[in-house]
């Protein structure tokens, strides 16, 4: 994986996988946008692969590019939501709970805040059957909003909104989730005026479109309708 020029630039393999996801990520995104759903998809599991390896060489000893405590990037709580995201995106049900099972506490003990921390934790809980962790994390995190909400375009909002949509997953209750959805977007429309305005994300919400494709898996409905989320890409168990 590592090219010369990885090697002169002082370039790891793990930046360089983590930033090939995002390179597919994009890609993914441009042939959604085509319509070329079968494309999207294949590339939305290329993204996610390329998401998975950081992980895999941080903590598979097995693994051909073990690197064990070396390994620092693309192993956040945010690379493996991505991660899951792609598979969800794709319509892998069980790549996205392999997804989601890789993350850990990396060894410098390093976390992102705690709104993120525990989202992962418990969309791992959740797709490993744990329903009341899941459920746990969330309600933690949805108190703390309360108690001290925030307002404008931040994590605190962003991941206030995805928290109340999986909890409405993970209570298997179609109006909660419908309400997180509505919130997501609300929140994403209006980030996407921001920095991603005039790129490929501005038009496609990845967090609406898993969460969708996630609750239709455990057998909730799609009620909410968005030009965010690409109908297209939406899974049908019929």
């Amino acid at each position: 994986m590592n090219s010369d020029f990885d090697v002169k630039n002082n370039i790891t393999k793990d930046t360089r996988y983590r930033g090939s996801a995002m390179d597919y990520e994009s890609l993914a995104l441009c042939y959604t946008l085509q319509g070329d759903w079968g494309k999207a998809k294949a590339t939305f599991i290329q993204a996610n692969q390329f998401g998975q390896r950081p992980f895999h060489m941080a903590y598979n000893e097995q693994d051909p590019e073990y690197g064990g405590a070396s390994v620092t990037d693309g192993i956040q709580e945010s690379n493996a939501i991505k991660a899951t995201e792609f598979a969800l995106a794709a319509g892998d049900l069980a790549l996205a709970k392999q997804a989601a099972g890789l993350y850990r506490v990396p060894a410098d003990n390093h976390k992102m805040p705690a709104p993120i921390h525990r989202y992962i934790f418990a969309l791992q809980a959740f797709l490993d059957g744990d329903k009341d962790r899941a459920q746990m994390l969330l309600q933690i995190s949805l108190d703390e909003f309360l108690k001290k909400p925030s307002k404008g375009q931040n994590y605190k909002v962003n991941y206030h909104t995805l928290s109340l949509a999986l909890l409405g997953v993970v209570l298997h209750d179609q109006p909660a989730f419908n309400k997180g959805l509505e919130a997501q977007l609300q929140f994403y429309t209006k980030a996407a005026k921001g920095e991603i305005h005039d790129t490929e994300e501005e038009f496609v919400c990845l967090h609406a479109l898993a969460l969708t494709n996630l609750a239709i898996f455990y057998g909730l409905k799609q009620e909410i309708h968005h030009p965010l989320i690409p109908q297209g890409l939406v899974v049908s168990l019929q």
